[in-house]
């Protein structure tokens, strides 16, 4: 059956909605503030329960481990480690890159250097896993806890999260693995594992739950009787950004205890119990790019005064780390005058919004300032710069999101978006970003009348204010107060000062001619003097 085209198209009002036909159609307009409204009620787990938590060896999945064992039997808690990548799924040498030299000498050599980078990095990913592995371990044996579970997803870590990755920075854009990894690996392939392993343990009789240490908040709806995801106390650690894109259905069995906590307290709290892990520093999410520094060591570091980060020494940075996988694609750095003024090693190494890391002559009208990176152009592979402030060239007036999701049944969607002040909805398009208020959006789908599903979800929002620097390929999350009601991925962005690039000419060139004209000036001068 042919898929029916349907389309959303909501604007919200200017001022706040007062027909009263608006209310009785939609029903009460949600509370301002969630965190304090009282038709929430906050997940509580039963004696009975079995509890499952996600560890990873850092301090807060390790005292979410502590806190629930404080709280209820430690027969029914599980700890869950899951190991996404030891070793790379696909040898380097599949992937089709130049070779950087011609001589067969050289050649030979940089072949057995890669081949020497592969087997560091095993060393590497194998030491990665197996320190957190260790560190677990070492809690579960403080704790008390018996039950402990170790899983290999690296095979669907490697096709859901990290070759979509690199196929995105190929294309120039700028992607966010830690949200597909919450999609497709936390809450996708473990949160299926351990509902596998809660049935198998004819568990119906009673609830289980899946904890992590994320800062986010979930609580109950007693109206709708539906699970919201919600921003945590600890506003300056909300990881709900990286957590907007995940099935709503599995809200229900999610426990996220560091929800009413500060980062602070949990480090603080940690050391107060000695838990073995108080010390590791935070994790940077992808082990291959920042080893990983175990709880011994931490405290090896903290005895004789140093204190380990992810500043330290022998971190792989990100972009050496893709330039592995990534094949060279040179191309021209461009002024929004047509200058050509470098070189680029590939769209994926500049980011819309950051310094421009080409050197800019000084000495030349053409060139002095500081200059930013504002937009890459696919189809002509070229990067495109503009001098601080540029403002007017990063501001957006709209934005479009494909692979859209919604966080609300979609019953609901309908009365949440017309029946909400247009105040209450705010886009976020980084996380810990600023929070833009919209003034209209238009929701687009294809609607399989037989399977009853949505295909190809797509998502406009028009913005109040002009929005900065808005990447392709990074995540848009919608919040209705402090709801996540929706998220996708950037596909698309309307500027507020569209620009103009006149044609391309070299900056050697303009150089040469200026030369040229200062040694026929200063000639003229000398002869008539």
């Amino acid at each position: 059956m042919t898929p029916r085209q349907i389309q959303y198209q909501i604007l919200c009002q200017i001022r706040n909605p007062k027909p009263d036909s608006i209310r009785q159609t939609f029903g009460r307009i949600p509370c301002r503030k969630y965190s304090n409204c009282s038709k929430y009620k906050a997940p509580t787990p039963t004696a009975n329960d079995r509890i499952f938590v996600a560890v990873s060896g850092g301090v807060d999945s390790s005292f979410v481990l502590w806190k629930l064992a404080q709280e209820y039997p430690v027969s029914n808690i599980t700890a869950v480690y899951m190991s996404n990548w030891t070793i790379p799924r696909t040898p380097r040498a599949e992937y089709p890159r130049q070779i950087p030299y011609q001589n067969q000498t050289k050649i030979k050599a940089y072949l057995e250097d890669q081949h020497e980078r592969d087997r560091r990095d095993y060393e590497s990913g194998l030491l990665c896993s197996e320190t957190d592995w260790a560190d677990v371990e070492a809690v579960c044996d403080q704790l008390g806890v018996r039950n402990r579970v170790r899983i290999s997803f690296e095979k669907e870590y490697w096709a859901d999260v990290f070759e979509p990755m690199i196929r995105a920075y190929e294309r120039g854009e700028t992607p966010n693995p830690d949200v597909s990894c919450n999609r497709y690996i936390k809450f996708g392939k473990l949160y299926e594992a351990v509902e596998k392993m809660a049935l198998d343990e004819n568990n119906e009789q009673n609830n289980w739950w899946l904890a992590t240490g994320h800062y986010v908040k979930t609580a109950r709806d007693t109206e709708s009787n539906t699970t919201h995801l919600l921003q945590p106390r600890d506003k300056t650690k909300d990881q709900s950004y990286y957590l907007s894109n995940i099935d709503y259905r599995r809200l229900d069995h999610l426990l996220f205890p560091l929800q009413d906590m500060t980062k602070t307290e949990v480090r603080q709290q940690a050391q107060k119990v000695k838990l073995l892990t108080a010390n590791r520093p935070d994790s940077q999410g992808l082990c291959f790019v920042a080893p990983t520094v175990g709880a011994a060591a931490s405290n090896r570091a903290l005895e004789h005064g140093q204190k380990l980060s992810s500043s330290k020494p022998g971190y792989v940075h990100f972009r050496d780390f893709l330039a592995e996988y990534i094949p060279a694609r040179p191309g021209n750095i461009i002024t929004t005058d047509g200058y050509i003024v470098g070189r680029h090693a590939g769209l994926w190494h500049a980011t819309i919004g950051q310094a421009s890391s080409v050197e800019m002559h000084q000495s030349y009208a053409e060139t002095t300032g500081k200059w930013l990176v504002i937009d890459k152009l696919a189809n002509t592979n070229e990067l495109v710069i503009a001098r601080r402030p540029a403002t007017k060239y990063l501001e957006s007036r709209k934005l479009t999101c494909r692979n859209w999701v919604w966080l609300v049944p979609e019953s609901e969607v309908d009365r949440y978006m017309l029946g909400t002040r247009h105040d209450s909805l705010t886009i976020r398009i980084r996380s810990l970003g600023d929070f833009i208020p919209i003034t209209g959006l238009v929701y687009t789908s294809e609607v399989d009348e037989f399977e009853q599903i949505h295909l190809n979800p797509s998502i406009e929002f028009t913005f109040k204010v002009p929005a900065l620097a808005v990447a392709q390929g990074q995540s848009a999350t919608l919040y209705l107060n402090e709801r996540i009601i929706g998220s996708g991925m950037i596909s698309n962005r309307t500027l507020v000062s569209p620009y103009v690039i006149p044609g391309r000419v070299d900056i050697n060139t303009i150089r040469k001619r200026q030369k040229s004209k200062r040694a026929s000036n200063l000639y003229s001068h000398l002869i008539i003097n």
